[in-house]
């Protein structure tokens, strides 16, 4: 059942970024789909899952197709929010970061401020976002 929910909100996760493809930032989107996930939570499932997590973290780095997905569209919106061509370090390093925050997300308790934790999501994917242009604003120093 635990397994069910997850498909379910990697598959609501992909909907979400396929719909606002053109019309939204991947970071603005996901934060989206992180509120909305809130009505989908049942405690003790969202509880039992934490547990189940923070037991087994080998679990999490378990891979479901809908995954693969969010993966394969989160690079190409990354890339064009960024203005970074998909191969560059930036663009990896910034998903890395929101991967990584993203799969804290199942080890966070149903008892704790989830809008609290969602508005320190944001603040990390908007500054990731900020640094990684902020970079690749800087002159290029010629290599020898």
């Amino acid at each position: 059942m635990v397994e069910l929910r997850a498909l379910s909100a990697a598959a609501r996760l992909v909907e979400a970024l396929e719909a606002n493809r053109e019309h939204r930032q991947l970071t603005d989107t996901v934060i989206a789909w992180m509120n909305s996930e809130v009505e989908h939570r049942d405690i003790e499932i969202w509880s039992l899952r934490a547990a189940m997590f923070a037991s087994n973290p080998a679990l999490t780095l378990s891979a479901t197709p809908q995954m693969r997905d969010v993966e394969r569209i989160s690079l190409q919106l990354m890339a064009d929010e960024l203005g970074l061509p998909e191969r560059d370090p930036g663009v990896s390093l910034a998903l890395g970061a929101m991967s990584g925050v993203m799969s804290q997300l199942v080890l966070i308790s149903a008892s704790e401020d989830l809008e609290r934790v969602i508005s320190l999501a944001e603040l990390v994917f908007n500054g990731i976002i900020e640094w990684v242009k902020k970079d690749a604003a800087k002159p290029k120093e010629p290599t020898e």
